[in-house]
């Protein structure tokens, strides 16, 4: 996932939410089996309140929270 994500595949979810007809405004953004939460910071952009995600996967869990915490 993290090699198509830095590949591009991005683009892909920037396209949707862009494109939704939805706003996350003062909203929550959930991801759910979010990997390493790439997709939270997405939500925070389209002004969502909060963002919140969740994967049953310890290690990504852990890596992911390595991640952010790092930031």
């Amino acid at each position: 996932m993290i090699k198509s994500w830095c590949d591009g595949t991005w683009r892909i979810y920037t396209l949707v939410l862009d494109r939704a007809d939805y706003s996350f405004d003062s909203k929550v953004g959930p991801d759910y089996g979010c990997q390493y939460g790439l997709i939270l910071p997405m939500f925070l952009d389209v002004s969502a309140a909060v963002v919140i995600g969740l994967d049953a996967e310890e290690v990504n869990v852990e890596s992911g929270s390595r991640f952010f915490s790092s930031r």
